[in-house]
């Protein structure tokens, strides 16, 4: 969440005198962003498939860690978006990575205690979203912004630390290989859904 935030602070550092480069500038590093991360959602499922939950959440986080170290260390806008691309690209399969790692500690459970992991995993997202901007605002207000992105990468390696710790069932459900053939069945289940395309549409127009 940090990018959001720091991208207009690096752009007027790189044109501290004109606001119609600074504005541009923040746009096209943040389409590169966009991209990154709907590359990430595309295949960090069939990732997190392939080497599970906790090995893919682990990994990932400290590729957002060393992202966010190179984003602080970046100088043009170019590098910058490639940075921010690669963060968005890292942070897209936590979702993925922590829901199932919740699905496989509660399969033998009672439907309720899953629904209750799964909440609290939704309302945990949006309370960290919250708190990234409101704190990174403030310390960004005290502190170069290249420093706050170093608060960020500190706080990815945290939690793969934690990851590293969290509980895991006593019996691990069987790994399915990942296959062409899974990977094509996978599309054309998501692909062919109403649901999907209706979503899509939805989040289309939050990203507008």
């Amino acid at each position: 969440s940090l990018p959001v935030l720091l991208v207009p602070f690096a752009a007027s550092e790189i044109y501290p005198n004109d606001t119609k480069l600074v504005a541009s500038t923040v746009a096209s590093i943040s389409s590169l962003a966009t991209l990154g991360g709907a590359t990430g959602k595309f295949v960090n499922g069939f990732i997190c498939q392939a080497i599970g939950g906790y090995s893919s959440s682990k990994i990932y986080l400290i590729g957002l860690a060393a992202s966010a170290t190179i984003f602080s260390l970046t100088k043009t806008p170019m590098h910058m978006g490639a940075a921010y691309a690669a963060m968005e690209f890292f942070a897209s399969i936590q979702w993925v990575a922590l829901s199932v790692i919740v699905s496989n500690y509660y399969a033998t459970s009672p439907p309720a205690k899953l629904a209750a992991a799964l909440i609290a995993l939704g309302l945990s997202s949006t309370t960290g979203q919250i708190f990234a901007k409101t704190a990174g605002t403030a310390l960004a207000s005290h502190l170069h912004w290249r420093i706050v992105a170093r608060i960020g990468a500190s706080a990815a390696v945290l939690g793969a630390l934690w990851v590293s710790r969290a509980p895991r069932p006593a019996q691990n459900p069987p790994q399915q290989p990942l296959s062409l053939s899974s990977v094509k069945a996978s599309l054309s289940a998501v692909l062919g859904s109403g649901l999907f395309w209706r979503l899509d549409l939805a989040h289309a127009m939050a990203f507008v």
